[in-house]
C-alpha cells in the first residue's frame, strides 16, 4: 500500500527542462550587461565619496593632534602615490642650562617626567584605485608641484591652519572638495559642479 502511494507521488514532480533553464541564464546575463556599467559608475562615486570623507578625517585628526599636543602638524600631499602624511612637527630644541645655572637652580624632583619628549608619530592616509588629487590649494594660492615638490598643510597649536582646498576626483568627471578655513581650521567637504 506504501509503495502505490509513493509511486503516484513520483509521476506528480515536475521539474525544469534544459531549455527553461537556458532561456532563464540568457535573460539573466542580458540583465547583467545593461545593469554592469550602472552598477560600476555607483561604485566609482561612491569610492570617490568614501575617499574625500577619508581625506577630511585625516585633516580633522592632524589638527585634533595639533591641538592636544600643543605641536604644529603637517599634511604632505603625495599626488604621485594618491595619498596623504601626516606628521608631527618637532619643537625647536633648546639649550640646555649650563653647570652654574644648574648649581644656582637645581632641578626640582619630578621636572624629568615633565620634559617627556613628543613621539613623532606618522600617519599615512591613501585614497581608493582611480580617484587623483585634482587640484591643491594652500594658503589662497595653487599648488601645482611636481614629483619632487610635495604639498605641505600645516595644522598649529591653536587650531588655525594655513587654509586650502584638496579636490578629488574620479575618471568620471566627478569631483569633491575638501576645504580648510584658515581661521578655525575646520574641515568641510562639498561636491563641485563643473
Amino acid at each position: 500500500m506504501r509503495d502505490r502511494a509513493v509511486d503516484k507521488n513520483r509521476g506528480s514532480i515536475k521539474g525544469f527542462t534544459l531549455i527553461e533553464l537556458t532561456i532563464v541564464l540568457i535573460i539573466i546575463s542580458f540583465l547583467f550587461a545593461v545593469a554592469g556599467p550602472r552598477i560600476a559608475k555607483g561604485l566609482s562615486g561612491l569610492s570617490l565619496t568614501t575617499s574625500a570623507k577619508k581625506i577630511a578625517a585625516a585633516l580633522r585628526y592632524a589638527r585634533s593632534q595639533a591641538v592636544n599636543k600643543a605641536q604644529a602638524y603637517t599634511v604632505i600631499i603625495d599626488r604621485e602615490h594618491a595619498r596623504i602624511v601626516i606628521r608631527g612637527i618637532p619643537k625647536p630644541v633648546t639649550q640646555p642650562p649650563d653647570d652654574a645655572a644648574l648649581e644656582e637652580f637645581p632641578p626640582e624632583e619630578g621636572a624629568a617626567e615633565d620634559r617627556k619628549e613628543v613621539v613623532n608619530e606618522i600617519k599615512v592616509v591613501t585614497v581608493a584605485d582611480g580617484i587623483s588629487f585634482q587640484e591643491i590649494f594652500i594658503g589662497g594660492q595653487e599648488v601645482n608641484g611636481g614629483k619632487e615638490e610635495l604639498p605641505q598643510m600645516i595644522f598649529f597649536p591653536d587650531g588655525t591652519s594655513q587654509g586650502g582646498e584638496i579636490v578629488l576626483a574620479n575618471n568620471r568627471e566627478r569631483t569633491f572638495a575638501v576645504g580648510v578655513d584658515f581661521l578655525t581650521g575646520v574641515v568641510t567637504i562639498a561636491e563641485k559642479t563643473t
